[in-house]
């Protein structure tokens, strides 16, 4: 039996229903799915439009410092345009379910 297949099912795989949970700052508006049910402008959201995609960055940074191995920081090349084209297309969803308030809410915040 491969040992790290089963310590990924064993310990990672019960995150993923965690992530999906509803939490206060989101209002249950995340989805995998680039789809608009609700504008969130408050908490995290107030200042970044993508908070998810800024700490998650910021954690793959630390994990690759505390490995000591700078040269998986190439896996940014991939990941970040990953990124931009997933925000874009949430962007262009969100701007026409919700108009001038996205565009203000652009103005006013972050990526």
């Amino acid at each position: 039996m491969d040992t790290s297949a089963h310590c990924w099912s064993r310990h990672c795989c019960p995150v993923f229903p965690a992530a999906r949970a509803r939490t206060p700052s989101t209002g249950g508006a995340f989805s995998v799915q680039a789809k608009a049910t609700t504008l969130v402008t408050t908490g995290l959201y107030a200042r970044i439009r993508n908070p998810i995609y800024v700490f998650g960055c910021l954690m793959i940074t630390g994990i690759i410092i505390w490995l000591q191995k700078p040269w998986f920081l190439l896996c940014f090349v991939i990941l970040i345009p990953m990124q931009v084209i997933r925000s874009r297309k949430e962007a262009r969803v969100l701007e026409e379910k919700f108009g001038a308030a996205y565009q203000d809410y652009k103005l006013k915040t972050w990526f």
